[in-house]
């Protein structure tokens, strides 16, 4: 997508159906992308991670979300390993991304986070989001933030 489009592009992607869920929304006559994600059974104290790349060690997790108390807080970070990733401001870095709105249905045990951030954020450390196929990675823990795990 260029600065110059004004049309908007949907798309979604069920990681987890019923459980994670990613749509987005592209704004090219802005540069912005707009991301709403569905997650079901979140407790008060886990998270949520999206980034872009085909593997932790390099990828930009652009969406590190942790919910404290019941309300979502969004990083913007680096992966740097099969660890959890570095916060972007930690390396001098910007933090990138923002909650633009949240919103929890106690009938479903539903959380919808929306996220936005500029589809190029001229921060050296993200990667740019084009008109080209995006390699994704994610991860959540329903319960606390501690590393998932790998079988």
């Amino acid at each position: 997508v260029t600065e110059n489009e004004s049309s908007f592009v949907v798309s979604s992607l069920k990681f987890v159906k019923g459980v994670y869920e990613l749509s987005w929304k592209i704004d090219g006559s802005d540069n912005i992308i707009e991301f709403t994600i569905s997650i079901k059974g979140m407790k008060n104290s886990g998270y949520f991670g999206i980034g872009i790349g085909d593997r932790m060690f390099g990828a930009d997790i652009f969406a590190f979300v942790i919910f404290d108390a019941g309300i979502p807080a969004v990083k913007d970070r680096s992966g740097i390993g099969n660890k959890m990733p570095s916060n972007d401001t930690d390396n001098g870095f910007f933090d990138d991304t923002e909650i633009v709105d949240y919103e929890y249905d106690a009938v479903t045990d539903v959380w919808t986070v929306s996220l936005e951030r500029s589809l190029d954020t001229n921060d050296p450390i993200d990667k740019a989001i084009t008109n080209s196929e995006i390699p994704i990675i994610w991860s959540f823990n329903l319960e606390s933030v501690a590393q998932h795990g790998f079988s």
